[in-house]
């Protein structure tokens, strides 16, 4: 089996986020919405296509407006391309315009040790009420050349 995600994961930034990039939600439990990033959003809707490093699809420009748009809340960036059991999982969390969580990334063909519970999705810390921030995330993030 395999499948590929990318998608953002917010609470009250929700609405603001999908509407800036034309997208649809998907209702989570717990008053979560899972809004999927598809190819043309990255490259239709933000401003900077430099990958941000961790990341395999997660532009400048569309970190930029996550990080706006969590002025209103915890927002959540997801990514993870599996194929057999095997493949990676991605997150970064921010809140107030901060890194909250990440990034973080686990590769399990690299490390095939590490247990499924130690996966970025499957953190707690990208779950649980945010914590005080660990860093500022400068406008603009890190980018690749």
């Amino acid at each position: 089996m395999a499948y590929q995600l990318c998608a953002v994961a917010a609470a009250s930034a929700a609405v603001q986020i999908a509407e800036a990039l034309g997208c649809s939600v998907v209702d989570l439990p717990g008053g979560l919405v899972l809004i999927p990033i598809t190819d043309w959003v990255p490259a239709a809707s933000t401003s900077d296509p430099a990958l941000v490093d961790t990341f395999e699809y997660l532009t400048v420009g569309l970190q930029d407006l996550l990080v706006l748009a969590s002025t209103d809340g915890p927002v959540a960036y997801l990514e993870a391309e599996i194929f057999g059991g095997l493949g990676t999982q991605a997150a970064a969390v921010w809140d107030g315009r901060h890194i909250v969580t990440g990034p973080v990334r686990h590769d399990n063909e690299v490390e095939p040790d590490v247990p499924a519970t130690l996966w970025p999705f499957n953190l707690r810390s990208v779950w649980d009420e945010p914590r005080p921030p660990a860093r500022r995330c400068g406008y603009g993030g890190t980018g690749r050349s």
